[in-house]
């Protein structure tokens, strides 16, 4: 008898064998043969990032965090779903990247467009099984938090939602293996402040330095190349990626949390099956770990983890100048009660911390003005260690 995760394998098989039939027959033999070429021959990475380059300038790590998350649906003993975090300040250019690195999925495999959480409970036509949802800086309610947990946390099995909508029940139903692709500014990603929901997702950041701004509006300005005939190819390979199991090579041991190490297993997967292969290779591993360099660190399991609030504390204070309470609420747009929890404790004052930065961040630096007849003024900065 078969078990409730080898029926759902079965079924994202056929699912993906429908969809994948489906596309062939689009096909033209020439761009069938090439991709087929560029696939077997380990190449559809390299082709990818090449034909992305014309497109759009640098933030190759998030075009390949796109790339891992589609091939991670095609890993049918994958170790847990991927959802990506896109992290930067307002007008970086974040959203233009992952638009562009969006193209470089088949259609069949995602759902780009801003929507309310009411939409999703009429989208059964869209929200089908294996698809990547993109959401743009979307402002989180408790209810859309809520149903995009649900999303994250059934990702091998999907799940029914049950709702109000218009004072009538309405179920929602998830399929199986379906991903997010979220894009928000530093402070904020879902409506919890315990950190579980950011940690479901792999977060990539996007800084820019003034140069890096001056070379994109450069870039922007400049004549690009009709790249459609290279995304048909792309498109073909993905009709030609067959899923299958892939087999990790070797034992390994990294002091990380669950969730880390199991999404940090899947990417390797991923990576091996975008380069043909069903057993991986240290060479999966060296370039998973080079793209992690541009995701948000992973903690291991004695660092005290930040809560999303104070991670975005500690991000406003990351510039190394030194910051008043006030200067805090306003960059971050926290309420000053929010902020004076991130830094000492739900429970704890300033003169005795009970949690927060203070009691977690070494490298906080606290000064304290206090002038006869007037409130006390409190600065924050970081100090090297």
């Amino acid at each position: 008898m078969l078990t409730l995760e080898q029926k759902t394998a079965q079924e994202t098989l056929k699912a993906l064998e429908a969809k994948e039939k489906a596309a062939k027959t689009t096909l033209t033999p020439d761009n069938a043969k090439v991709a087929r070429e560029k696939y077997e021959s380990g190449q559809f990475l390299i082709y990818c990032k090449e034909n992305f380059a014309k497109m759009w300038l640098n933030d190759v790590h998030i075009l390949e965090g796109i790339l891992y998350t589609a091939a991670n649906m095609r890993v049918l003993n994958a170790k847990d779903g991927i959802h990506l975090h896109i992290m930067g300040t307002t007008q970086a250019g974040k959203s233009d990247s992952v638009k562009a690195g969006m193209q470089f999925i088949h259609p069949n495999d995602r759902l780009i467009k801003t929507f309310s959480m009411k939409y999703l409970f009429y989208a059964a036509e869209e929200l089908h099984q294996n698809t990547i949802v993109f959401s743009d800086d979307t402002t989180f309610e408790p209810e859309t938090a809520s149903l995009y947990r649900n999303m994250l946390t059934s990702w091998f099995t999907g799940v029914t939602r049950g709702t109000v909508v218009n004072h009538t029940k309405k179920d929602l139903h998830i399929p199986p293996r379906v991903s997010l692709i979220l894009t928000s500014v530093e402070s904020v990603v879902l409506d919890t402040d315990d950190g579980q929901d950011e940690s479901r997702f792999l977060t990539l950041e996007v800084r820019r330095t003034p140069e890096q701004m001056k070379e994109i509006r450069t870039f922007i300005q400049e004549d690009h190349p009709d790249i459609k005939s290279a995304l048909d190819i792309i498109y073909a390979i993905w009709a030609a990626i067959t899923p299958r199991n892939v087999k990790i090579h070797k034992t390994i041991d990294l002091d990380i949390p669950i969730r880390e190490f199991k999404r940090y297993l899947t990417l390797i997967q991923s990576h091996a099956l975008l380069c043909n292969r069903t057993v991986t290779t240290d060479a999966d591993f060296i370039a998973i770990d080079q793209f992690l360099t541009y995701s948000k660190p992973m903690i291991n399991s004695t660092t005290p983890a930040f809560t999303r609030k104070e991670a975005a504390v500690l991000g406003c204070l990351s510039t190394k100048k030194k910051k008043t309470v006030g200067d805090i609420v306003s960059e971050t747009e926290m309420t000053i009660q929010d902020v004076y929890r991130a830094v000492h404790g739900r429970d704890g004052t300033f003169q005795n911390p009970h949690g927060g930065l203070m009691a977690k961040e070494p490298r906080l630096v606290y000064i304290r003005e206090s002038t006869p007849g007037m409130n006390d003024i409190h600065t924050f900065g970081l100090r090297e260690l």
